[in-house]
């Protein structure tokens, strides 16, 4: 009796391990996907301060030059609205994932996590 306890002792604790393993790895990947994204929001945005700068050069125009802004806060909302949306979905999945992790095979569940990720 006191060999089966251990031994389900030591599986549980080798879950918990494996749990956490994959939760580290999907915090990794995270970060990784916020990074390229504000690399991205940061190209777009120095791409836009081109573009602006170069069609204020062209038209000296108040009007042109106010409807530029708009334009451009309206673009970097629509970035930071997506940001948030994926950031979510990211996060909808670790939740799954954890709670799949802790009743399925751990194998299955980082192999559908990474299946996941590559869709998005």
């Amino acid at each position: 009796v006191i060999i089966i306890i251990i031994i389900i002792i030591i599986i549980i604790i080798i879950i918990i391990i494996i749990i956490i393993i994959i939760i580290i790895i999907i915090i990794i990947i995270i970060i990784i996907i916020i990074i390229i994204i504000i690399i991205i929001i940061i190209i777009m945005i120095i791409i836009i301060i081109i573009i602006m700068m170069m069609i204020m050069m062209i038209m000296m125009v108040m009007k042109m030059m106010i409807i530029i802004i708009i334009i451009i806060i309206i673009i970097i909302i629509i970035i930071i609205i997506i940001i948030i949306i994926i950031i979510i979905i990211i996060i909808i999945i670790i939740i799954m994932n954890s709670s799949s992790s802790s009743s399925s095979s751990s194998s299955s569940s980082s192999s559908s996590s990474i299946i996941i990720i590559r869709k998005l």
